[in-house]
């Protein structure tokens, strides 16, 4: 699944008119950059490849919150993940509404600050 993911994502990324759509798109490492990062040193370092980028990206204009928390949540750092999540709660992003069915969330599911963020947005458990 993860090298479908970044294949995926490096297709996205090469392609102009596909770049602008969705939260993985534009903002983070080029292409070359998540194919180095991926085959040097694996899912983990994709991931922090992107976070590091992202987050630099971050001090020039906006990124979403929901974003870094994703993938903070992906690399199991679940304190910084609610940290983020809660930031999007807090901008009243409308991005929140997705928190329950975003898979990049997984590792929350079971964490109860996870489960008291679903109930104060109003998604069913």
């Amino acid at each position: 699944m993860q090298n479908e993911f970044i294949e995926e994502l490096i297709a996205m990324r090469s392609d102009p008119d596909l770049a602008p759509g969705g939260d993985w798109s534009a903002i983070g490492l080029t292409p070359a950059q998540v194919r180095e990062a991926y085959t040097k040193r694996g899912w983990d370092g994709f991931l922090r490849g992107e976070l590091e980028s992202i987050l630099a990206h971050a001090k020039r204009e906006y990124v979403s919150p929901k974003r870094i928390g994703c993938v903070y949540a992906m690399l199991g750092e679940n304190d910084k993940a609610m940290e983020w999540l809660e930031k999007t709660y807090q901008e009243h992003s409308k991005s929140v509404m997705t928190i329950k069915v975003d898979p990049r969330l997984e590792r929350l599911r079971s964490d109860p600050r996870f489960k008291e963020m679903l109930r104060r947005v109003g998604l069913p458990q």
